[in-house]
C-alpha cells in the first residue's frame, strides 16, 4: 500500500514538475474555484434551504400558537356565559351522535372505536376553525371532550386528529 502511495506521488510530482508556471497557476486557481464551488453549492445553501424551511415552519407554528390561544379565551368566554348549554341526549349512541354530529360540520370520521364509556374517533385533513366549532357543538349536546391529539395537516389550515376521545358527561 505504501508502495503504491509512493509511486502515485512520484508520477504526480514528475507531471507537476513537467508542467509550465502558467499551467501550475492554472490549476490551482481551477482547483481554488472548484473547491469554493463545492463548499458554496454543497453546504452553505443547503444551510440556507433548511434554515429557511424551519423558519417558515416555526412562523407558521406560532400563527397557530396564536390562533388556539384565541379560540381557548373565546371558548372559556362561552363557558363562563353559559351560552348555548343543551341537554345531554341520551336516547342513542355516541358514536350515532358523534357521526352524525360531524357530518352536519361537514367533517369526515375516518376511524372510531368504542372503549368502555367512551369513544376514540380519528380525523384526517379536518379545517381547523371547523374542528373548534365541531368541539364546541359536541360540548354543548353534553359530550365531553377527554383528550385530544393532532398533528398539522399537508395544507394550510388544516389538521390530522389522530386521537380524540370522547364521553357523555354524567347527570
Amino acid at each position: 500500500m505504501k508502495n503504491q502511495v509512493a509511486e502515485i506521488r512520484q508520477h504526480w510530482n514528475e507531471y507537476w514538475d513537467g508542467l509550465a508556471v502558467r499551467e501550475k497557476r492554472l490549476l490551482l486557481i481551477a482547483g481554488i474555484a472548484i473547491v469554493a464551488w463545492l463548499v458554496v453549492y454543497g453546504v452553505v445553501k443547503p444551510l440556507q434551504v433548511s434554515e429557511r424551511q424551519a423558519t417558515n415552519r416555526l412562523n407558521s407554528s406560532r400563527a397557530t400558537l396564536v390562533q388556539m390561544q384565541e379560540i381557548t379565551a373565546e371558548i372559556q368566554a362561552l363557558r363562563a356565559a353559559g351560552a348555548g348549554v343543551v341537554q345531554a341526549d341520551f336516547s342513542q349512541p355516541l358514536d350515532v351522535l358523534v357521526n352524525r354530529s360531524a357530518r352536519e360540520a361537514g367533517i369526515k370520521v375516518t376511524g372510531l372505536n368504542q372503549q368502555q364509556s367512551s369513544l376514540q374517533v380519528k380525523l384526517e385533513d379536518v379545517d381547523f376553525q371547523k374542528l373548534i366549532g365541531w368541539l364546541q357543538r359536541l360540548e354543548q349536546q353534553g359530550i365531553t371532550i377527554e383528550n385530544i391529539e393532532m398533528k398539522r395537516g399537508e395544507a394550510e389550515g388544516l389538521v390530522n386528529v389522530q386521537s380524540l376521545r370522547v364521553s357523555r358527561q354524567e347527570v
